[in-house]
């Protein structure tokens, strides 16, 4: 994929997530799980954090993150520290450290090169897969649609 293309990716799904976020606001269950919108955003901004921070934005990583050693912690783990890491803060609060997050994501891609974008040695943990790859999961290819349906199901 080409560096704008992934861009505006990010941009399209971003937007229709917050669109459905703030349809729903907080306080109701929209997955299987239990998770409330806020954690939608919480789990969100943990994936979308790392991802940037990897790429060198300047985030400092949360608590739950710093300090960890030995075997990297399932995808559930680390939802679930997420979550429980932002449950005190305000639901306007996660939703603006989201778009801190998916701001800093989409300032790091906008540096890349349509080169640099296909390679597959820019992230330690991204193994063969391209960096547009990596950055879709966590976004625009996977993780952002899918919440952005589950809570859409839960708006009708």
């Amino acid at each position: 994929m080409k560096t704008q293309e992934v861009v505006d990716a990010i941009e399209r799904e971003r937007a229709r997530l917050l669109d459905a976020v703030d349809r729903i606001g907080d306080g109701v269950g929209v997955n299987e799980l239990g998770w409330t919108v806020k954690d939608v955003l919480a789990s969100s901004v943990h994936w979308v954090g790392m991802i940037a921070f990897g790429m060198g934005a300047k985030l400092e990583p949360p608590s739950y993150v710093i300090g960890i050693a030995g075997p990297s912690l399932s995808g559930d783990e680390w939802n679930a520290r997420a979550i429980d890491h932002y449950r005190d803060w305000t639901f306007e609060a996660v939703r603006a450290e989201f778009n801190r997050n998916a701001d800093a994501l989409a300032d790091q891609t906008r540096l890349r090169s349509d080169e640099e974008m296909n390679a597959t040695d820019s992230l330690p943990w991204a193994g063969d897969r391209p960096l547009w790859q990596k950055i879709g999961v966590e976004s625009f290819l996977y993780n952002w649609p899918l919440r952005s349906e589950q809570i859409e199901r839960a708006t009708t």
